[in-house]
């Protein structure tokens, strides 16, 4: 679906579509933040998604704190590549700026959730992460 963007947009309609005719129940909403989190790399809309769960009465737990810090990971990595790239040290150091606010939060959610499946992984690369851009300033 990730290569085709009508079927991510078809899933997005199918499930607003679910919350509209399922007015009192998380689970359209539960099946949206994985969408904009992990597909679209939405992170407003996947907090929102989570929140409006929320809600309706779903207790948040491990799996979506895991999945927020996913998504503040993904952000922070793709601020940390820009500046990988950056032909100037400035404009490098700019974009780790804006990496580390991200790889902050994903940080105190992995910590959070320890030891969910995967979290312990992901947090030794936001760790690695902090580190690597907070020598290259």
């Amino acid at each position: 679906a990730e290569q085709d963007p009508r079927l991510l947009e078809d899933a997005r309609q199918d499930f607003l579509a679910a919350a509209l005719a399922m007015k009192k129940s998380p689970d359209p909403w539960l099946g949206l933040a994985p969408l904009y989190i992990y597909s679209l790399h939405d992170l407003a809309h996947g907090e929102a998604a989570i929140r409006q769960a929320s809600h309706l009465g779903y207790a948040t737990g491990k799996r979506e704190t895991a999945e927020l810090a996913d998504l503040y990971r993904y952000r922070a990595q793709r601020a940390i590549d820009l500046g990988d790239h950056a032909s100037k040290k400035s404009d490098a150091v700019h974009y780790y700026r804006i990496a580390a606010p991200d790889l902050a939060r994903a940080r105190r959610l992995y910590e959070s959730v320890l030891p969910w499946d995967g979290a312990g992984d992901n947090l030794k690369r936001v760790n690695d992460s902090m580190n690597r851009i907070s020598n290259t300033k």
